[in-house]
C-alpha cells in the first residue's frame, strides 16, 4: 500500500513537473517567456488599477463618515477638479497675491498621465532645468495641477483662471493628447458634447450619489466587481501562485477577466448616468453624432487651446512648453511586451480614435511650432525601449517617467543630468 501511494505521489509530481516545463516551453516558443517577478508585478498593477472607483467621482463616506475614494468637486471654469489640485490652486494664488517675489514657479498641467509624471518624472526635469541655469539659482516651486480626465479646453480655462488671479509662473508645462481623442469620441458617441469634460467624472458630479435605486444598483455592481478583483489578486500573491508558470499564467488570466468585469460594470454605470442626464435635458447632453467627427473636432480644439495658452503666456513673459504625450495605442510607437499587450490592449485592440487621431495631432503640433509654440513631440519616447514601460494604455512605470523626463529635457535643450539613472525624488 505504501509503495503504491509513493508511486502515485511520484507520478503526480512528475506530471506537475511535466506540465510546468511544457507551459514554460510553450510561453518561450510563443515569444513571451515567464518570470515570477513580472507576473507578480502585473497582478500588483491590476490591484492598483481597481483600487479606486473611477466611475464614482464624488467621494463616498465609510461607516464612520470619513470621506474615501476619489475626491472631485465641481469647478466653475474647468468643470471639475480634484480636491488636492483645488488646494494647490489656492496655494499658488495665495503665493502671488502675497506679492512675494523670488521663487522660480513651475505649473504642470494635463490629465492622469501628467499627474503621474508630476510625482515621478517632473523632479528630474526640474533638476535639468536647474542645471541649465534657467532658474538663476532661485528657489524652485512646483505646482502640479494635472487632473485625471482633463482634456482641452480644461487646461486652457484652468490657466486663464490662474492668470486672472494674478499668478505669473515662470514655466507652464502641458503634457496631453490622449484624453482629447479618447474622451471626446466617447462623449459624442454617448450624446455629450465632445468639448465637455469626461462623461465619467462630469456625469457623476451632476447626478450625485443620491439618484435612487438605479444609481445604487450600479454602484453595488461596481463595488462587487472591485472587491472580487482585490480579493482574488491578494490571494494569488499570498499563496505564491506566481512561483509556477502554470499557476501564474492561470492567475494572470483570471485577474484579466476580473479587471474586465470591473471595467464593464463602471461603463454600465456611466452609461446609465448619461441616459438619465440626457432624459433630463442637462446642458451638453443633446449632442447628435450624425454628421459630426469627434476626432477632427478634438484635434482642432486641442490645437486652438494650446495656441491660446501660448499667447496668454507669451504676453506675460511666461515660458509655455506643450508636450504631446506618448501612448501605447499610438500605432508603431513602441514594440509591445506581452505584459503591455495584456494590460493595455487585450482583445479590444487599439482604440480607433487614438490610432486615427495621433497622426493628426502630430500634424497640428507641427503647425503649432510654425506659429511659435514650443511644441514637443514625445510620441516615440519608448520606441527603442524593449522592456515593459506601460502599465495600461497610457500610464507608465517609474522607469518610464524617468525616460520621458530625460527626453523632454533633451527636446527643451537642457543639459543631461549627471546621473541619468538616479531618481531625485528618493532624496526628498
Amino acid at each position: 500500500m505504501r509503495r503504491r501511494l509513493l508511486l502515485g505521489l511520484i507520478s503526480l509530481l512528475c506530471a506537475v513537473a511535466l506540465a510546468e516545463g511544457a507551459t514554460r516551453l510553450w510561453l518561450r516558443i510563443d515569444g513571451r517567456g515567464y518570470e515570477r517577478a513580472a507576473a507578480e508585478r502585473a497582478i500588483g498593477e491590476t490591484l492598483a488599477a481597481v483600487g479606486y472607483l473611477t466611475a464614482g467621482a464624488v467621494a463616498e463616506r465609510d461607516e464612520t463618515g470619513e470621506r474615501r475614494g476619489p475626491e472631485y468637486e465641481l469647478q466653475p471654469y474647468s468643470g471639475y477638479v480634484h480636491k488636492t489640485v483645488a488646494l494647490r490652486t489656492a496655494e499658488i494664488t495665495a503665493l502671488f497675491r502675497s506679492g512675494t517675489e523670488g521663487a522660480y514657479v513651475v505649473v504642470a498641467q494635463g490629465g492622469s498621465v501628467a499627474a503621474g509624471f508630476q510625482g515621478r518624472g517632473l523632479p528630474m526635469l526640474v533638476q535639468s532645468l536647474e542645471d541649465s541655469g534657467a532658474t538663476a539659482d532661485r528657489e524652485v516651486r512646483v505646482f502640479g495641477l494635472s487632473v485625471p480626465g482633463y482634456k482641452q479646453p480644461q487646461q486652457l480655462t484652468q490657466l486663464a483662471y490662474l492668470l486672472s488671479q494674478g499668478c505669473r509662473p515662470d514655466l507652464v508645462l502641458n503634457l496631453d493628447g490622449l484624453n482629447e481623442l479618447r474622451i471626446s469620441s466617447g462623449n459624442l458617441d454617448s450624446g455629450l458634447e465632445p468639448g465637455f469634460p469626461s462623461q465619467g467624472q462630469w456625469g457623476s458630479l451632476l447626478t450625485g450619489q443620491g439618484a435612487g435605486g438605479t444609481e445604487l444598483d450600479g454602484l453595488l455592481r461596481v463595488h462587487q466587481a472591485q472587491q472580487e478583483a482585490l480579493e482574488l489578486g491578494n490571494r494569488f500573491l499570498e499563496r505564491g501562485d506566481c512561483a509556477s508558470a502554470l499557476t501564474g499564467t492561470l492567475a494572470l488570466s483570471r485577474m484579466a477577466h476580473s479587471q474586465d468585469r470591473w471595467a464593464r460594470a463602471q461603463t454600465t454605470l456611466i452609461d446609465s448616468r448619461t441616459e438619465r442626464l440626457k432624459s433630463r435635458g442637462a446642458v451638453g447632453y443633446k449632442a447628435k453624432p450624425e454628421g459630426r467627427d469627434a476626432v477632427l473636432e478634438a484635434v482642432a480644439c486641442w490645437k486652438r487651446s494650446s495656441l491660446a495658452m501660448h499667447q496668454l503666456c507669451e504676453a506675460r513673459g511666461i515660458r509655455y512648453v506643450h508636450v504631446l504625450q506618448p501612448t501605447l495605442h499610438d500605432e508603431g510607437s513602441k514594440v509591445m511586451t506581452e505584459e503591455e499587450r495584456r494590460g493595455g490592449v487585450n482583445d479590444e485592440g487599439l482604440h480607433p480614435a487614438v490610432v486615427r487621431g495621433y497622426p493628426l495631432l502630430r500634424e497640428a503640433l507641427s503647425e503649432l511650432r510654425e506659429a511659435g509654440v514650443e511644441a514637443l513631440d514625445a510620441c516615440d519616447t519608448f520606441k527603442e525601449v524593449p522592456q515593459t514601460i506601460y502599465v495600461d494604455s497610457c500610464h507608465v512605470t517609474q522607469e518610464g517617467n524617468r525616460i520621458l523626463a530625460d527626453n523632454i529635457a533633451r527636446m527643451m535643450e537642457l543639459p543631461e543630468r549627471p546621473d541619468r539613472n538616479s531618481d531625485p525624488t528618493k532624496n526628498k
